[in-house]
């Protein structure tokens, strides 16, 4: 599962009402869905005292080609956890890039401050992206969970 890769899945001809066979299946596999129009949001509910704040929503619409159904989407984070992660990493790099052009020598700091103030903005970066990468992984067994779904619905 790729973050906001496109994702295909294709209904044979003999499901004649491919919404309803996809609800019946994340019914079946405990998934939770929110449709308007042709869209849907699938997302995994997780227990009752956990959270992640990474666990995927997959986003898809039903089209119609060539005399077939088609359920395109793609899978994305919750639009807060993206903001959120977008200004934390922003400060953090306008900091770093903000260090470097600051003079060496000042009064009032001691002798090699830029270098460890540079240090320590590059470790909340490396601590930033290992979270993220945490709440991918966690968020795969999600995902795997929302494609099996899908591939069931695509069955017939």
């Amino acid at each position: 599962m790729i973050w906001f890769v496109r994702y295909t899945f294709t209904y044979p001809l003999n499901v004649e009402n491919p919404r309803q066979s996809l609800i019946d299946a994340l019914h079946s596999n405990e998934l939770e869905y929110s449709k308007s129009g042709t869209q849907f949001k699938i997302k995994r509910k997780l227990g009752l005292f956990f959270r992640n704040s990474w666990n995927p929503i997959f986003v898809g619409d039903f089209e119609y080609k060539a005399g077939r159904s088609h359920l395109c989407g793609y899978f994305r984070v919750h639009w807060y956890t993206l903001i959120f992660s977008a200004v934390f990493l922003g400060a953090l790099l306008f900091e770093l890039i903000a260090t470097f052009f600051q003079p060496e020598i000042r009064s009032g700091y001691t002798l090699g401050w830029k270098a460890e103030s540079i240090k320590s903005t590059l470790t909340f970066i490396a601590a930033f992206f290992g979270v993220t990468f945490v709440g991918w992984l966690f968020g795969l067994s999600s995902a795997r969970r929302i494609i099996a779904a899908i591939r069931e619905s695509t069955a017939g």
